[in-house]
């Protein structure tokens, strides 16, 4: 008998996918939901790095009891490779759609973004993920399109 599997399972499931594939799924999940693509690909690779440091793979800074992914104006840039303008406009409209926090601060090192994210949000987009993969390796799809 076959069982249907569970979220969790689908979650389990997309998690210990290839990095490729997890991040392909993650991405098209953001960008059909905010519905944007520069933007829903800012928020995918912030959502890959919370799902990234769940697995271990990084570390996420903790301040006021909340975890924050922290990076340089520049480094934003770079890891997007999104203009100046884009990421702000990007970070900015997730902001407006109670999608992340974000906050400024000042180091040493100099001015940080840091942006935070709701672990509940987190676990809505791994869900969709999952499920979407999950229907596109159905025997309904062929190559990621619906069979006729």
């Amino acid at each position: 008998m076959n069982h249907p599997m569970t979220d969790s399972d689908l979650i389990t499931d997309l998690l210990e996918r290839d990095s490729f594939t997890r991040s392909h799924i993650i991405m098209t999940e953001c960008v059909r939901f905010i519905r944007s693509v520069h933007t829903g690909f800012l928020l995918a690779l912030i959502v890959l790095d919370y799902v990234s440091a769940r697995m271990g793979e990084n570390h996420l800074t903790e301040f006021a009891g909340e975890y924050w992914i922290g990076k340089t104006r520049q480094a934003w840039m770079e890891c997007s490779h999104l203009s100046d303008r884009r990421v702000r406009k990007a970070l900015k409209t997730l902001q407006d759609h109670g999608l992340i926090e974000v906050t400024l601060l000042k180091l040493a090192a100099g001015k940080q973004i840091y942006v935070r994210v709701d672990p509940a949000l987190i676990d809505r987009f791994l869900l969709a993920a999952a499920k979407t993969l999950a229907l596109w390796e159905s025997e309904e799809y062929i190559n990621g399109q619906r069979y006729q």
